[in-house]
């Protein structure tokens, strides 16, 4: 919950209500570690209670929607987390099959949400008619037109913020010269990354 509470100091973080989450993401490999934190330390490092811990994390994917589906039904009652690629879900919707899903999803959780306002990515998401939460770290244009969002529920949590709340670590930048050569540049970085990390 320390995270949680750090995001908004002011709210009252309680337990989850599960409608389940679909979390969408660009590639294979984050659905891969997406899946793995979920199912462990990913509510350690939230300081969330066991409440907030899912029975079941699965993922989405196109030709297998059938057999998610009935995996879904039998998981009535329970706490799942559905995670996907962005592409995963656009072919799933493309074969006419994105409406099998549609019952199990109360919230979506939309990483690169910068993307969302894109035709292909809206459309999609959109057609899901739950609430929807973006993230991004990417800068984008700051009247939120394209974007389908309620003003009062937008939330900003600052590069710097994050560091103070040690959400993330911070970053520093050196300009050291490297080579243009590639085996001295590989070199180079070895040292400076054994002299940090040793």
């Amino acid at each position: 919950m320390q995270a949680l509470q750090f995001l908004r100091p002011d709210a009252d973080i309680q337990e989850p209500q599960w409608n389940w989450y679909f979390v969408v993401c660009p590639s294979a490999a984050l659905v891969a570690q997406l899946r793995r934190e979920f199912k462990s330390e990913f509510w350690e490092k939230l300081g969330a209670p066991d409440i907030w811990r899912p029975d079941s994390v699965v993922q989405a994917l196109p030709g297998s929607v059938d057999s998610l589906s009935e995996q879904l039904k039998k998981a009535a009652g329970k706490r799942v987390i559905i995670v996907a690629t962005f592409q995963a879900v656009q072919q799933i919707y493309a074969a006419g099959e994105v409406d099998k899903l549609h019952e199990f999803i109360g919230t979506i959780l939309f990483d690169e949400g910068h993307r969302e306002p894109a035709p292909s990515w809206a459309k999609v998401i959109r057609s899901f008619a739950v609430p929807t939460v973006l993230f991004s770290a990417t800068p984008f244009r700051g009247d939120l037109k394209v974007f389908d969002i309620d003003e009062n529920h937008i939330e900003f949590l600052s590069f710097s913020d994050a560091v103070v709340g040690a959400l993330i670590r911070g970053v520093k930048v050196e300009d050291d010269g490297l080579s243009n050569d590639p085996a001295l540049f590989a070199k180079q970085i070895i040292e400076a990354h054994d002299k940090i990390y040793s």
